[in-house]
């Protein structure tokens, strides 16, 4: 990893079928190598570090930067920029449903709108930042999940495609509400978590960890954690896709 305000190093160019960087697992995936659009990279990471120097804090809540409208956008939305820049995530289309569960402020969810994903479920008590485009392919459902799943379980159509989750929470939490919405998702569904480190001591962070991923891997294919340049140094993502 590296502290905010550095730039990190960028990796050697790897052949597309390389595996991935991974501190676990190791997902080869399609067209994912590391500095793919290395310019999009170096521009996440010199965003990041000029937060940092401006006194911005490691939240994800805080604002980093603005999009081309100039509407804030949150530092969060650089993890999800440079998943799918670094195509680690197959494509999504107007045929494609994707979820992102603790979507507030919104960052990622306007991202995967603007992707050209068909169709964007946010659950999230709290209000999004979405900025003044209408955007139709966004349904944002203000509950928590636990409230919305009666409400989505009840739609026989609805297949999720892509599953996201960046709340702030220890790493049980994100792998138990993911465990809640597997009926929603379909099999191949991709995967895209947060794991934070939100304990005082390195070794329960360790644990969690790696407790969570040996029970993701009960329910999903293809399991990696990766270390994003957006990550701040006391999360991880973590990549999977739901077993067919």
């Amino acid at each position: 990893g590296f502290m905010l305000g550095e730039r990190p190093p960028m990796a050697p160019r790897r052949a597309a079928t390389e595996a991935m960087p991974a501190a676990e697992g190791g997902r080869a995936r399609s067209g994912g190598d590391c500095d793919a659009d290395r310019e999009v990279v170096e521009e996440i990471a010199g965003n990041l570090a000029e937060g940092a120097a401006e006194g911005a804090d490691d939240a994800d809540e805080s604002d980093a930067d603005a999009n081309e409208g100039g509407v804030p956008v949150c530092r969060a939305f650089h993890k999800i920029r440079e998943v799918f820049t670094r195509q680690l995530l197959l494509p999504l289309g107007p045929s494609s449903v994707a979820m992102d569960v603790g979507a507030a402020p919104g960052g990622w969810t306007s991202f995967i709108a603007d992707c050209g994903c068909g169709k964007v479920i946010a659950v999230d008590a709290a209000e999004l930042r979405l900025g003044a485009t209408p955007r139709s392919a966004i349904e944002h459902l203000r509950m928590k999940l636990q409230d919305a799943l009666p409400i989505l379980l009840a739609r026989p159509a609805l297949a999720v495609d892509l599953y996201c989750c960046d709340m702030n929470a220890e790493p049980e939490l994100v792998v138990d509400l993911l465990f809640e919405a597997k009926p929603l998702l379909k099999p191949g569904a991709q995967l895209v978590l947060t794991f934070k480190n939100v304990f005082p001591k390195k070794a329960a962070w360790i644990a969690s960890r790696d407790a969570q991923l040996a029970r993701l891997r009960k329910e999903a294919d293809d399991v990696s954690m990766v270390q994003l340049f957006a990550n701040t140094p006391r999360e991880c993502t973590v990549l999977a896709s739901i077993k067919r």
